[in-house]
């Protein structure tokens, strides 16, 4: 039986509960991830993430748990762009399907349509 969603965080605007767990993608892995550390809850996670936007990310959704966000993204470049700490090795693609059902994080996927591409 699935773990009901309101055990595992907020609902937030733009963003599916997926439950607890991190969050995998269409291929059944996890994405790469940029972290932030010293989160005071999971409603400042989006405000994070806008950054991967901000450079062009596909951000697909984000894990949350004590104080950590993981911002899930498509791809991500070897050097950092948005925190001391990316990870661009996890080899997760397309949207968020599912979790890993880790009880210490809860799985947002993120609905919100990619940002525009901009021309200079």
């Amino acid at each position: 039986t699935p773990i009901p969603t309101e055990e595992c965080g907020p609902s937030i605007e733009g963003y599916t509960k997926m439950g607890k767990g991190m969050c995998k993608g269409s291929n059944g892995f996890q994405h790469p991830l940029i972290r932030y550390d010293n989160v005071a809850s999971a409603e400042d996670c989006p405000n994070l993430c806008n950054c991967a936007l901000a450079n062009g990310l596909t951000l697909r959704g984000f894990d949350y748990r004590n104080g950590q966000c993981r911002c899930r993204v498509e791809s991500l470049a070897a050097s950092p762009t948005c925190s001391d700490y990316e990870d661009p090795n996890p080899n997760g693609s397309g949207p968020v399907t599912s979790t890993d059902n880790d009880s210490n994080f809860c799985c947002f996927r993120n609905d919100l349509p990619p940002a525009p591409s901009v021309s200079p």
